[in-house]
């Protein structure tokens, strides 16, 4: 009886062994390798992931997509760079101080601001409010539609709603002085 009482323990710490291995392997896989393949920012058409960017920033294929907002007039408008956030974003809050320096810097450029929030608008202004970031327009919208795939997500659009360049994640220095280049051009 000790034998087989040995040897089912035996072969359960086994299975313990090999599931851990495997939910080691799937999550390395998931978190790692996959993160890292999606978000090179030389590769203008990125695997699209649900979940929000991570701290490297990558180009989206939203470039050339018309941007599906309801209610805006891009020929009004001109040139916008629009800004896809959630409140919830730690990305986003780390990206606040940049947005600010975008705004300070760029004020005579003719370019309008808009920040697209998941949440609804009055969710939205409250939040920009509270870090004195000042807009032209606060909406509420989804992600879908043109390959946007987390959040804080910049769009360029032209003044016909189509996406000239967009920048996923927070960006780096070299990536911030590209946005402000591409505004004042």
């Amino acid at each position: 009886m000790k034998r087989v009482f040995r040897s089912i323990q035996f072969a359960s710490n086994i299975a313990i062994i090999l599931l851990a291995v495997l939910a080691g392997y799937i999550l390395i896989r998931q978190y790692i390798f996959e993160t890292s393949s999606t978000e090179t920012a030389s590769n203008p058409n990125p695997t699209a992931s649900s979940k929000q960017a991570s701290a490297r920033p990558r180009r989206e294929s939203s470039v050339g997509k018309p941007v599906p907002l309801s209610g805006i007039d891009w020929k009004d408008n001109g040139r916008t760079l629009v800004l896809y956030l959630s409140t919830s974003c730690r990305f986003c809050n780390d990206s606040i101080p940049f947005y600010k320096k975008i705004l300070n810097e760029t004020p005579n450029t003719g370019i309008k601001y808009m920040a697209v929030f998941l949440q609804n608008e009055a969710t939205g202004t409250k939040y920009l409010d509270s870090y004195n970031v000042k807009v032209d327009k606060v909406v509420s919208g989804a992600l879908d539609g043109i390959g946007v795939s987390g959040t804080p997500t910049l769009l360029l659009v032209d003044e016909n709603g189509m996406v000239t360049d967009a920048w996923i994640g927070r960006l780096d220095k070299e990536k911030e002085n590209d946005v402000i280049a591409k505004l004042l051009n």
